[in-house]
Formats: C-alpha cells, sequence, structure tokens
C-alpha cells in the first residue's frame, strides 16, 4: 500500500503522472491506476488529501491497489514450498 499512498501524496502535491513514475521507478500506466480512483472520488491535483488521509482512502476505496502481489498465485505456491 505504501507504493499508492506515496504516488497519491505526489499527484495530490500536483506532480505530473509522468514525473511521478520517473521519481518512484513505476510504470506510468502503474501511476495512472493508483490515480484513477482519487480521481473518480472528485480529488484533482493540488486539492489535498482526503480528511482521513491517503492510506485510510485506500484502505476503504481501493483496497485491492494496497494488496498488489508480485507474481500472483504461483508465486505463493512456490514460496510455501521454499523451506
Amino acid at each position: 500500500m505504501a507504493d499508492v499512498v506515496e504516488v497519491l501524496e505526489h499527484w495530490a502535491a500536483g506532480r505530473p503522472l509522468r514525473v511521478i513514475a520517473e521519481s518512484l521507478g513505476l510504470d506510468r500506466h502503474t501511476v495512472r491506476k493508483y490515480v484513477t480512483p482519487a480521481r473518480e472520488a472528485g480529488f484533482e491535483p493540488a486539492t489535498g488529501p482526503p480528511p482521513e488521509g491517503w492510506a485510510a482512502f485506500v484502505a476503504r476505496v481501493c483496497p485491492e491497489l494496497g494488496k498488489a502481489r508480485k507474481n500472483g498465485a504461483a508465486w505463493d505456491e512456490l514460496a510455501s514450498r521454499h523451506d
């Protein structure tokens, strides 16, 4: 969830998506995916965070973004056999 919150903090401060992507080492499309729920909720760049903060917003509105996993189910299966 930290990546999502960090993206939203930069976006709310008015930074362009491309600049956010470059500075955080993320793909522009990933940054756009993280920003979309905030836009749909009525937030815009430079409007500031929601009253509850971005972490609570992500947990409430789009928890699936905060729980993104690398490699999906196959990774979980391999991790369970790691020992």
